[in-house]
């Protein structure tokens, strides 16, 4: 176990520097995660970016990866399903449209009346 001498970023501190095991030090470094120095002060590795500009990074993450499954949840609505098929509707009831006329799908109407 290596230790390493971090110092305390609060102005003033008593207690600076203090010792902090190196691999600690590094997942710190590597993940954000913050840290308390002896005195109680808790201090964070940044790498460059504020708590907002992680933040705002995050959402876009999430926001993009909702993007990117609605695409595909659409995209599977609008295929045809019949095996060996592949027609995929490009416009809102194309695809009732594609599959009365190409596999004779009956409408909702025939149904019940048939019953």
């Amino acid at each position: 176990m290596r230790v390493v001498e971090v110092v305390c970023a609060t102005k003033g501190c008593g207690y600076s520097p203090f010792p902090m095991q190196e691999d600690y030090q590094a997942r710190c470094r590597k993940t954000g995660e913050g840290f308390y120095c002896p005195a109680g002060h808790r201090l964070v590795y940044n790498n460059g970016k504020s708590k907002d500009e992680k933040l705002i990074e995050e959402l876009r993450s999430q926001l993009d990866w909702r993007d990117r499954r609605i695409t595909n949840l659409l995209r599977q609505l609008n295929e045809c399903k019949w095996a060996g098929c592949g027609f995929e509707a490009k416009s809102p009831g194309g695809l009732w449209t594609h599959m009365r006329a190409s596999h004779g799908m009956p409408t909702l109407a025939e149904v019940r009346e048939a019953s």
